[in-house]
């Protein structure tokens, strides 16, 4: 009877301290970007006359991505998402990729 006390003892201190630690729940919010913008072209000449196109351009979400992986060495795949996390017990938040099977809703 006298080991039972302290084994009882320590197993109600180890339930304690399990459920002392909560999970943590985080926002997450899906960031999209869609930037537009102008590139100068080929620069031709005629005679007298110096001519520079404009073409224009875009870059996406899924460019960013790409971009991301290849700095990183990593691989992500097409249906990944540029996240936001912020936690929502305090704490910074921080841009992420994510994966498309979390729930953004």
């Amino acid at each position: 009877m006298k080991t039972f006390k302290p084994t009882v003892a320590a197993l109600l201190l180890a339930a304690a301290t399990v459920t002392a630690q909560a999970d943590t729940t985080n926002l997450i919010e899906n960031i999209q970007i869609h930037l537009a913008g102008l590139a100068q072209g080929p620069t031709t000449t005629s005679r007298n006359t110096v001519t520079t196109s404009v073409d224009a351009a875009n870059v996406e979400t899924a460019q960013v991505i790409q971009s991301l992986a290849k700095a990183t060495g990593q691989t992500f795949s097409k249906s990944s998402r540029l996240v936001l996390l912020t936690p929502l017990g305090g704490g910074d938040s921080s841009v992420q990729v994510g994966m498309a099977a979390w729930s953004l809703t």
